[in-house]
């Protein structure tokens, strides 16, 4: 016979009542049996006879290779495969795994821009999202967050925000977050291109247009070489045209970042004269403002020949063909950041 310990029992829901736990488990018909055996988390269709002797049988079947499968130690093991390929899965990812325990201190109790998605591991739609929602992450990485919450473990925090169906997208916006957060419900693509381009226009709105950051050292060369091209400007001296001109030139290459901003492009400035090196690596010696565009991976670059304005550098950007090839990347020595000022002669050189 077998254990009464390792027998379960026959339950109902009215999937009228609890549409969310019906809808956690992909009922979309009446009657649905699931059956849950030995992995809880994934209960499998009952697919058999509706008459009491066919359920029973049924029943009577699961259970035994419940016991059997736990006298051979198979749980344990499963359970533990099972983990390690998750947290393998998870290790590459740059999708951010939510919870009901870090949710608060991740999105709450941040100020930036967050796009969640709600999920079930047998949801179709979901999966076919997850290679999109992967790709959108890494370009938005230091930009935009991007979460994931697997509802079917934490419907709790799936009800708080009215998940009814897979996949539900919450858009939570930049800035400080009371309460829930006041999500907005995400209704656009679900490719990583368009993903992209809605997180951007959000920023837009919000008022967090793309930054040039001024290149004052090593550091920050090292940050911009973390994304696929790294562009920098390379302005005039600030006694040529004084603060207006260099806040000028800095709009421009401002308009530029905005317009590509879907694209995984860094963009900073340094001052002519302030990294012989770099210059002299990259061949600009003269005619400033000078922007050039460096390829870690490829080890090439381009320099922007055009007028220099936003739709010129753009073009450039867009085409990226190369004029150049990097034997090294370019290093920077540390020199003191631009304080917004017009520039004032000194005593000796007056």
């Amino acid at each position: 016979g077998i254990n009464a310990e390792y027998m379960g029992g026959l339950a109902s829901v009215d999937a009228t009542v609890h549409g969310s736990l019906a809808s956690t488990y992909g009922v979309q018909g009446y009657p649905t049996i699931k059956v849950f055996g030995l992995n809880k988390k994934k209960p499998t269709e009952y697919s058999g006879g509706r008459t009491a002797d066919a359920i029973i049988s049924a029943a009577l079947s699961e259970a035994k290779s419940m016991v059997n499968e736990r006298l051979s130690g198979k749980k344990s093991g499963g359970a533990k495969k099972e983990k390690a390929e998750k947290k393998e899965e998870k290790s590459d990812s740059d999708v951010v795994t939510l919870t009901g325990d870090n949710f608060q201190a991740e999105v709450l109790d941040s100020k930036d821009l967050w796009l969640v998605e709600f999920y079930a591991p047998w949801c179709g739609h979901c999966k076919n999202l997850k290679p999109e929602w992967e790709k959108a992450a890494t370009e938005l990485k230091g930009q935009v967050k991007v979460g994931a919450v697997d509802a079917t473990v934490h419907s709790e925090l799936a009800g708080k925000y009215g998940v009814r169906g897979y996949p539900t997208i919450k858009v939570f916006l930049p800035g400080e977050k009371s309460g829930n957060g006041d999500p907005e419900d995400y209704s656009g693509p679900r490719e990583a291109s368009g993903i992209v381009g809605y997180a951007m226009q959000k920023l837009d709105d919000a008022g967090l247009g793309p930054d040039v950051t001024q290149a004052v050292s090593s550091a920050e060369l090292d940050a911009c070489f973390t994304k696929k091209v790294c562009v920098v400007s390379v302005l005039p001296h600030i006694s040529d045209g004084g603060a207006k001109a260099r806040n000028d030139y800095l709009e421009v290459v401002r308009g530029a970042a905005k317009k590509l901003r879907s694209k995984p492009f860094g963009f900073y400035w340094m001052e002519a004269g302030s990294q012989q090196s770099f210059e002299n690596t990259l061949g600009l010696t003269y005619g400033f403002p000078a922007l050039v565009a460096m390829n870690k991976d490829k080890m090439k670059f381009t320099s922007h020949t055009g007028p220099f304005d936003t739709k010129a550098i753009v073009s450039t950007l867009n085409a990226m063909k190369a004029t150049g090839t990097l034997k090294a990347l370019p290093t920077l020595v540390t020199t003191e950041p631009w304080d917004g000022k017009d520039w004032v002669e000194s005593a000796d050189e007056l």
